[in-house]
């Protein structure tokens, strides 16, 4: 699961999966096994609930659910580009853009079939609007999130 904050907005993001099924079947970072199947991911749109939870912890509203085909595993957040990357247990890196206007939608503006397998770590870089992530496969890879496509790729 991951979670990030927009900073300078009352929102906040959620990513969840199944991964106990990707868990028994070799681990997180089982290279060469089998791929787990499993439920798909979810990446949530949230935003802090107006009434109070009486020192509970937090309390928060879903403004919006987006249900991705396969286990997510990455989530990187800009807050400059105000760009979600979501990587999948598929290889996919799917890039999404929540309203600023109305919290109630998001924008998909695209995917990109970046590897053959899991995806394990994703990060955005704001000035080039590039993505860097890493996989199953290993192999790092550079996308550009205007382009949707990969412009480096390296096994390692």
């Amino acid at each position: 699961m991951d979670f990030y904050d927009w900073t300078g907005q009352k929102m906040s993001f959620v990513l969840a999966s199944e991964l106990t099924s990707s868990i028994t079947k070799g681990g997180l970072f089982g290279f060469g096994k089998k791929k787990a199947t499993g439920g798909p991911g979810l990446l949530m749109g949230l935003m802090p609930a107006k009434k109070e939870t009486s020192g509970e912890g937090f309390a928060f509203e879903s403004l919006w659910k987006h249900e991705i085909s396969h286990i997510s595993t990455a989530l990187a957040w800009s807050n400059k580009l105000g760009v979600l990357a979501v990587g999948n247990d598929s290889g996919q890196i799917q890039f999404i853009k929540p309203s600023s206007d109305n919290f109630l939608k998001f924008e998909l503006l695209g995917e990109v079939k970046a590897y053959s397998d899991r995806i394990e770590a994703l990060v955005i870089d704001e000035d080039k609007k590039l993505t860097y992530s890493i996989s199953n496969d290993r192999k790092f890879k550079v996308c550009s999130i205007d382009k949707k496509a990969v412009v480096v790729g390296t096994a390692l």
